[in-house]
């Protein structure tokens, strides 16, 4: 008992009032008929997606830069990099006889050339960091909106392949379903189990979890030392740093995404869809607010920061979306008010509102000690 008020006396006041605004949901969904069991799941399944976007916000923030709101750049790397493996049919050129080779084989592929595309255009988004020191994050942001809209260019001309043209025949499709190709729940399917009723993506939640082990031996290290050094030749490699693990978190993210994430109605179980054109544009957000959630400041964030945080929003998201759809469902079956229940801009609204929150408050938050 003493340890647990311990811990919860170093949390930053944000991260306790929204833990109490996801318990607080968690409980009117027992009481509204959610299972507990399904509400837990789906917040593990969100905080595995995004535990790795995350992440890639501690070199910028170590270095001096802040958080990294041009994170779009890495998304868009990663896209890309799907988008080609699968184009090129790479899963089955190495002559894969089963499930788990093909994967070994879009895994490669995909992660290689992100990496490639994500040091190169890392490199230059650290440049131009140096060069507007003091308006960092206005700056990336703004770059992040631009390289979307340029890849979007990308995604009208780049495939003429029959397998994901546009529904209308020219580009590609906005939605791309990863089990056309059999590429689908490689983390999520990976030694899944169920834990009194909770699915344990144990795979996706590994990932992270080594992920963010190699960030904390990161800075431990000398090279940590020198990306907190706050210098020019520092902020290009926090750059680089943080773009690539978006790239490659976006990989991750892609693997465990399903279509109710971004609005879609639709009886399809899949999990696992690539999503291009505008889809990068606000991703940024959602991870610079996890962050500060979890007690990050401009030139202060941990890993413990990470964990919590993303955790705590998404919690909050998924299943505040979850409460919050079946409470509409009780209204309108017992004739008080008729609202769709699958409104994407009630839920959009919702989400940005808790975004914002956070945005707001992060100069305020003490950081963990």
């Amino acid at each position: 008992m003493t340890s647990l008020k311990s811990f919860l006396s170093r949390l930053p006041k944000a991260a306790l009032i929204y833990g109490a605004c996801w318990v607080l949901i968690l409980i009117l969904g027992v009481l509204s008929g959610i299972s507990l069991a399904d509400m837990l799941s789906d917040a593990l399944r969100r905080f595995g997606m995004w535990g790795i976007l995350v992440l890639s916000m501690i070199p910028t923030i170590k270095a001096g830069i802040g958080p990294n709101f041009a994170l779009p750049v890495g998304v868009c790397c990663g896209l890309f990099a799907m988008v080609n493996t699968i184009e090129l049919r790479f899963p089955g050129w190495g002559g894969a006889t089963n499930q788990y080779a093909a994967w070994i084989e879009f895994l490669i592929a995909s992660i290689g050339s992100a990496l490639f595309f994500a040091l190169a255009l890392g490199y230059i988004v650290g440049i131009v960091m140096n060069a507007v020191k003091g308006f960092e994050m206005a700056v990336a942001l703004l770059i992040g909106f631009a390289t979307t809209f340029y890849f979007s260019i990308i995604w009208l001309t780049h495939s003429n392949s029959s397998a994901y043209l546009h529904v209308f025949g020219s580009g590609l499709r906005s939605v791309i379903n990863l089990s056309h190709f059999g590429v689908d729940g490689i983390f999520d399917d990976s030694l899944r189990f169920s834990l009194i009723g909770v699915e344990i993506r144990t795979g996706t939640l590994f990932v992270v979890l080594i992920a963010c082990f190699f960030m904390w031996l990161l800075f431990q290290s000398r090279a940590g030392a020198f990306i907190s050094s706050g210098t020019n030749e520092s902020r290009v490699a926090a750059c680089v740093i943080s773009t690539i693990l978006a790239a490659f978190g976006t990989i991750v993210y892609s693997q465990g995404l399903i279509l109710a994430d971004i609005g879609f109605s639709s009886n399809i179980q899949d999990i696992g869809f690539i999503v291009l054109y505008d889809s990068p544009l606000m991703m940024a957000f959602p991870a610079v607010a996890a962050i500060l959630i979890g007690g990050a400041g401009i030139n202060n964030a941990k890993i413990i920061h990470v964990i919590v945080g993303t955790l705590i929003l998404q919690g909050l998201i998924a299943n505040g979306t979850m409460v919050f759809d079946n409470m509409l469902d009780m209204t309108n079956a017992r004739g008080w008010i008729v609202i769709d229940s699958t409104n994407h801009a009630i839920l959009m609204l919702a989400q940005n509102a808790i975004i914002l929150c956070a945005l707001i408050k992060y100069s305020v938050a003490p950081p963990i000690k």
